[in-house]
C-alpha cells in the first residue's frame, strides 16, 4: 500500500475571496471564502448559499474572481459558470494517458502534481478540471484524502471490462426503451435485431 500524503494542516491562511473546492453529499462544489471565525471558513457557494466548513474539507485553486463580481448573484454565477465549464472539458480528459505515467510508483499524488504531469504549465482552470476528472475516475486511480493512487493494472484491466460491461447494458435498457416507446405509438414497429436475442 503507497504511503499516505499528510492531512492538510489547520491554519488560517485562505484570505477572503479565495476561490475553493469542497464536496458536499459527494458533490463537488465551489466557494469563495468571506470570513474565518471559530476554527471553520464561511465561504458562499456556486448555488448561492452561505456554508460553514472547516479548512480540511477546502482545496483551494487559485482561481481569481472577476473584479465587477461584487453582489452575491453575481459571485454565485461566476462560480457556476467556472464549475460547468471546467466540468465540461474533464470528460476530455485522458486519465489514462495521466495514470500510464504513474503506475510505476506506488504512492499517492496530489491533483496539482497530476495537473502539472498533465497540462505541464496548468492554468488554476486546468488544475480544476483535473482535479473534476479525477473526483469523477472510477478506474484508474484510488482516492485517499486529499490524494490519487494510481491502482495497479490489474485492477485497472478489469474495471475497464466492467465499465464497459455497465456501458453495454445501459444501451440495451435505453435503446429497449425507445423500441418500446415506439411500439406503443405503432405497433407495427419492428423490435430492435440487439433486443431479438434478450
Amino acid at each position: 500500500m503507497p504511503p499516505r500524503l499528510p492531512l492538510a494542516q489547520s491554519s488560517t491562511s485562505l484570505a477572503p475571496g479565495t476561490i475553493c473546492l469542497y464536496e458536499h453529499d459527494g458533490r463537488p462544489l465551489l466557494g469563495i471564502v468571506r470570513s474565518y471565525k471559530n476554527k471553520k471558513y464561511q465561504l458562499l457557494n456556486q448555488r448561492g448559499r452561505e456554508v460553514e466548513l472547516p479548512d480540511f474539507r477546502l482545496h483551494a485553486l487559485g482561481i481569481k474572481l472577476a473584479a465587477d463580481k461584487v453582489r452575491q448573484d453575481e459571485q454565485a454565477q461566476f462560480l457556476d459558470q467556472t464549475y460547468e465549464r471546467c466540468f465540461t472539458a474533464s470528460a476530455e480528459v485522458n486519465l489514462e494517458l495521466v495514470w500510464s505515467a504513474v503506475c510505476s510508483e506506488e504512492r499517492y499524488y496530489n491533483s496539482s502534481e497530476l495537473a502539472d504531469l498533465y497540462y505541464q504549465s496548468p492554468t488554476p482552470e486546468q488544475h480544476l478540471t483535473l482535479r473534476l476528472a479525477l473526483l469523477g475516475d472510477r478506474i484508474f486511480f484510488k482516492r485517499q484524502e486529499d490524494g490519487f493512487s494510481p491502482r495497479p493494472e490489474a485492477t485497472v484491466q478489469e474495471l475497464k471490462v466492467s465499465e464497459q460491461s455497465r456501458k453495454d447494458k445501459l444501451r440495451i435498457q435505453q435503446l429497449a426503451l425507445a423500441n418500446f416507446s415506439a411500439r406503443i405509438k405503432d405497433p407495427a414497429t419492428a423490435l430492435a435485431p440487439e433486443l431479438e436475442a434478450i
